[in-house]
């Protein structure tokens, strides 16, 4: 790994994002391309692309992706680990069969507008493979007026909410239960927070579209996203989502990203092993579903996907500033980018302390060289 000064990567507007993304990529050898959302703007009326920077064989077998912000405004931190990764720290030794992927942007509308969900307000973890949902969890249905309030929020700290459901429900609940509803989403209000969607999006189906058309041939694919979350400060979080018949290959890809992953299920498509820690859907489910559709004999095929999650603040901080954010960007007009609530998104989602960033940084080189390693051994 190159030493390099980590701060020049990050950026303060998907404008700024991408413009460093589009010249990092501009290499020899490094194929570019973008894929335009239709009838939406980013905060500065600037058209919204999925940018897409491609290094290798043009008809790869083995394919390595990394994402970068499914979740909007947790797009900056990927952002910030792909240009790092383009800026010189790229292997120069690739296999010949093999290519790296990198999508920057995936919800280019939450980034433009400091939001954690896309144009619909729809959260696109919970889009890329849709499926029959419950409307919305018991606690969410109980929290709705305190998660999506009709009047300009007011009130603070975790134990507003938890009194909430105690004074309705009469009994004690743990705060993970509650996190758990929460976060799970809902299909009914389509201004709320967390709000899954009924339809698949545009964003999520062109992209998995234009890897369909130009990687037909891929037998082997590993995923790195990038997201930044709840957590302790600067912590990172591994979540595996894994499609093998080989265990050997699996047991390489534990030390690879160092965890151990359980084994759900056996016995899919000729003793397939299924192996999952996401809590949600997500792109590498989307992905691999994408490839077990175009031919049935993929199936059988190898997907190694990870999501790669760095804590900010706790679940409280970070329920507060969503629930802030979403009220005015809904309910109040022509509020732009230096709006405090967006401002308090983007320093939730991405710190401006330079150890955190520092980190980010050099966690996710950390990642991807190992995973690198794995991925076309």
């Amino acid at each position: 790994m190159n030493k390099i000064n980590t701060m020049n990567y990050y950026s303060n507007t998907y404008l700024g994002a991408r413009t460093k993304f589009k010249k990092y990529s501009k290499q020899p050898g490094i194929y570019t391309d973008k894929i335009i959302l239709e009838n939406i703007e980013g905060s500065e009326e600037e058209p919204l692309y999925i940018d897409l920077a491609y290094y290798g064989s043009l008809d790869p077998s083995h394919l390595l992706i990394h994402s970068s912000g499914v979740n909007g405004i947790s797009g900056f931190a990927g952002s910030a680990i792909q240009c790092a990764l383009l800026d010189k720290n790229l292997p120069n030794d690739l296999p010949s069969e093999c290519t790296i992927l990198f999508i920057h942007g995936v919800n280019p509308y939450g980034m433009s507008h400091y939001r954690k969900w896309n144009e619909n307000n729809v959260n696109l973890n919970n889009n890329f493979n849709i499926i029959k949902q419950e409307d919305s969890k018991p606690f969410y249905s109980i929290l709705n007026d305190v998660l999506n309030p009709k009047e300009e929020p007011i009130f603070w700290g975790w134990d507003y909410y938890k009194n909430k459901l105690e004074t309705k429900l009469l009994y004690g609940i743990s705060d993970k239960e509650i996190y758990n509803d929460v976060f799970d989403g809902q299909n009914v209000d389509k201004k709320g927070i967390y709000f899954n969607g009924k339809t698949f999006e545009q964003g999520p189906d062109k992209l998995l579209e234009w890897i369909k058309d130009k990687f037909p041939n891929v037998v082997k694919i590993t995923h790195i996203d990038v997201n930044t979350d709840y957590g302790r400060f600067g912590k990172v979080s591994l979540d595996p989502y894994v499609c093998t018949s080989d265990p050997t290959s699996l047991k390489q890809y534990e030390k690879s990203i160092n965890m151990d992953i359980l084994v759900n299920s056996s016995g899919i498509n000729n003793n397939m092993l299924y192996c999952e820690n996401f809590n949600e859907e997500s792109l590498s489910k989307g992905i691999k579903n994408l490839y077990s559709y175009m031919d049935d004999t993929i199936n059988d095929s190898d997907f190694y996907g990870v999501r790669q999650t760095f804590g900010t603040y706790n679940e409280d901080y970070i329920l507060q500033s969503l629930i802030t954010e979403n009220y005015f960007h809904n309910n109040t007009n022509d509020v732009d980018i230096d709006h405090f609530s967006k401002q308090d998104i983007y320093k939730t989602y991405c710190p401006k302390n330079k150890f955190w960033r520092k980190k980010v940084i050099e966690q996710g080189l950390n990642l991807f060289e190992n995973v690198y390693l794995f991925a076309f051994n």
